[in-house]
């Protein structure tokens, strides 16, 4: 009977989503995006399935806590436990708490932080060995038997000798216990530098300085998010995985026994459990992401909510699956979860919880170098409410989260959250983050184009040059930026294909100044997977792989300084995206693409040549890579002359573009340091490569392609085979 109950779930969120299509202007991409829901769901049971090879967390019943709770009126403290006398910088300081609530009556409600509601408050206030005062909150770890209260902090002041030392207090009040330990290492590569913060358009390690450019791809709502593993993920030159905390349909069950049980994909809140009760299984999951992540070297974006968690029929693209969010109980529509005030400025229910639910994140899991950033929201204009509530409540999250996050708030400020919106729904999508630190958008409009394509006189952009284009909008405020989620459609009628698409994306993002590259939505659908066990994972992976080797090789890589290399051609017909280093004006590189391959006749009278100027006098060494092969193609010195570049007279280099059976290719230059310039250049060596600033050139003229998404197509079938299902779509679109 439940896995019947779990086929209609499944036809009914189908149905929905295909009536959303229809008529309520749902993006063609969630379209695709559902056909990869509906077999998930298809494939796994849905709400029935047990625990994948990942999904290590215990299946745990959920705990019987009371609606009100009963209030809390006494803790004390009688005893704590470290995980060690000494930890590296940057490592893990981890008490575990011994409370006595009520006079030893088990505390009602673990995961709340008001005593009145049947709550407490657990925290501890480090002091460095130099002064400095940080709090880190406790948190109820119900993963493992017995539960327990647990402290987790990071130190970042290193001494020999001199401890950092802690006060533990409760609210309500309790007898403080204090303690010490040392922090007197290194620690492992792997978390030494640090946590990642905004510094301008970059992002910056806390720890040494340096400044960082990341490489990945985004596996939302998957069952497994580490496909590939971290391991595989590094061995490519991957260094950075964005991922949905849940799979929202996923539902609590009952099973033989009448128990209720968590799947560790479950979302962290649901009708199962209830509201204010967090899904242990599912902290355990993450406890694993988080913990391979950190022995990896491998960052990690979590999207905190996806659209599909507040979308009920008011919602633009239909309901998704708001009727498994626990938030129903407080809330009179979907919509509701973006207000945060009373008429009479108290906080609502639904802004209450969250709180909590942020704060038990942060406290779990915010002390780790492993976690770069958060997605509040992933596309926000797909779910309901109104406009106003949206951007209130973004901004309300980040100011909470960087209330109570002592580890990732800059000197300035800024704290790297987003909140994100998607170019095939929204004209918006790369302005609207604008009033947040970190810039942000997913796109889909160039999905099916690998290239720029004219139809009947109407150039429709490729990838490249709408990743270009948007990534130049959204780092215009003065601030870092990244796609959050674009893919290449593979699937019939879609001119796509992988790994081209990915190739042309990649690498348009980094020569117009993504922060991080855009990540590769990855479900397993028409958006492959980077799966080693495939033929096309392998493929995509090995383009990472050349990606990563030449960003790599920029010692300066991720300046701030970093500007727009403003690159210019001599063939109308080539175009080109890259960076130079502002200051000193004496290296940077480009990556050109053509209309055909580069060794084809109709480019060699007159052989080919890109212009870079604003560039420090002397002579320069310059190498061109083969961007689908990572090989070297040749080097070469050129002498800076004068060049003229949109108009203007000034120093700069002329380089022959080499004639290879690619269509792109990249180069990199840097004066030779024999010339008086370069003896006297400030250098910030960066880390792993980045590019900050970008600009896009035809001939010497800017090229300017015509947006333009693919319409919705016509219809959407349900094909219903048993209890399983399957989603086609019978879609009439341009084959481009």
């Amino acid at each position: 009977m439940r896995h019947i109950l779990t086929a209609l779930i499944g036809i009914v969120f189908l149905c929905g989503a295909a009536h959303g299509a229809q008529d309520r202007a749902l993006p063609e991409s969630q379209v695709d995006k559902q056909r990869a829901v509906a077999a998930e769901i298809a494939a796994t049971g849905g709400a029935t399935r047990g625990a994948t090879r990942a999904q290590t967390g215990p299946m745990l019943a959920a705990a019987a806590f009371t609606s009100s709770g009963i209030p809390t009126s006494s803790v004390s403290i009688s005893g704590v436990t470290a995980n060690s006398a000494s930890v590296p910088r940057f490592g893990r300081f981890e008490l575990t708490v011994a409370l006595t609530v009520n006079d030893g009556v088990a505390v009602d409600r673990p995961f709340e932080t008001d005593p009145a509601r049947g709550g407490l408050d657990l925290y501890a206030d480090f002091s460095s060995p130099t002064g400095v005062v940080k709090r880190a909150y406790g948190f109820y770890d119900a993963a493992t038997a017995p539960a327990t209260w647990k402290i987790r902090f990071a130190p970042d002041e290193m001494h020999a000798t001199n401890p950092w030392t802690y006060a533990i207090g409760t609210v309500p009040a309790s007898a403080p216990l204090t303690g010490s330990f040392l922090c007197d290492s290194v620690g492992t590569a792997a978390s030494s530098k640090g946590w990642l913060r905004i510094d301008r358009t970059a992002l910056r390690f806390s720890g040494d300085g340096t400044t960082f450019w990341g490489l990945g791809h985004n596996t939302g709502w998957r069952p497994d998010v580490e496909v590939p593993t971290a391991a595989v993920m590094r061995s490519n030159g991957l260094n950075v995985l964005s991922f949905w905390m849940s799979e929202p349909w996923v539902r609590q069950y009952p099973d033989a026994s009448g128990k209720q049980v968590l799947p560790a994909r479950a979302p962290l809140e649901n009708v199962g459990g209830g509201l204010g009760n967090y899904n242990q299984s599912a902290c355990a999951y993450i406890d694993g992401v988080v913990s391979r992540a950190e022995a990896a070297g491998l960052y990690l974006i979590p999207s905190l909510w996806a659209h599909d968690e507040v979308r009920d029929a008011s919602s633009p693209w239909g309901a998704a699956s708001w009727d498994n969010s626990a938030y129903q109980s407080v809330c009179a529509g979907a919509g509701q979860f973006y207000v945060t005030s009373n008429p009479d400025g108290s906080d609502t229910e639904a802004w209450h919880y969250q709180k909590n639910r942020y704060r038990y994140i942060v406290a779990r899991w915010g002390m780790s170098t492993a976690i770069a950033a958060w997605v509040g929201m992933v596309e926000i204009d797909g779910t309901s409410g109104i406009e106003a509530d949206k951007r209130a409540w973004s901004a309300k999250v980040r100011a909470h989260l960087a209330s109570i996050d002592p580890y990732r708030i800059a000197a300035s400020g800024a704290y790297p959250f987003v909140v994100t919106k998607t170019d095939d729904a929204s004209s918006d999508a790369t302005s609207f983050p604008s009033f947040l630190d970190l810039m942000g958008c997913d796109t889909y409009s160039s999905k099916r184009r690998n290239y720029d394509t004219v139809v009947s006189g109407t150039t429709y952009p490729g990838i490249a040059t709408t990743i270009a284009n948007q990534t130049d909008a959204m780092r215009g405020v003065g601030k870092p930026c990244l796609h959050t989620e674009f893919g290449g459609e593979i699937a019939s009628g879609s001119a796509a294909s992988q790994p081209t698409h990915l190739h042309n994306g990649i690498w348009a993002a980094l020569a117009s100044g993504s922060a991080v590259s855009p990540m590769l939505w990855t479900d397993g659908g028409s958006y492959p997977m980077l799966d080693p066990a495939t033929t096309t994972g392998t493929a995509m992976l090995t383009h990472y792989r050349h990606l990563s080797a030449f960003a790599g090789a920029l010692s300066y890589a991720g300046s701030p300084d970093l500007v727009k290399a403003l690159p210019t051609y001599n063939h109308g017909s080539i175009k080109g995206w890259g960076m130079r280093l502002g200051g000193s004006n004496d290296r940077g590189f480009v990556w050109t693409q053509a209309a055909q391959n580069l060794n084809h006749t109709s480019y060699r009278k007159p052989v080919p040549t890109v212009t870079v100027g604003y560039l420090a006098s002397g002579t320069y060494a310059v190498t061109w890579v083969n961007t689908w092969t990572g090989a070297t193609i040749q080097t070469s010195s050129v002498t800076a002359t004068v060049v003229t570049v949109g108009g203007t007279a000034t120093t700069g280099i002329v380089v022959k573009i080499p004639a290879i059976a690619y269509r792109d290719a990249a180069v990199r230059f840097a004066l030779s340091t024999g010339s008086a310039a370069a003896k006297t250049s400030q250098l910030a060596v960066g880390d792993d490569g980045v590019s900050m600033a970008s600009s896009a050139t035809t001939g010497a003229a800017v090229h300017k392609g015509k947006g333009h998404g693919c319409g919705l197509g016509s219809g959407l079938a349900l094909l219903i085979a048993g209890l399983g299902l399957a989603l086609r779509g019978f879609i009439t679109r341009p084959a481009f």
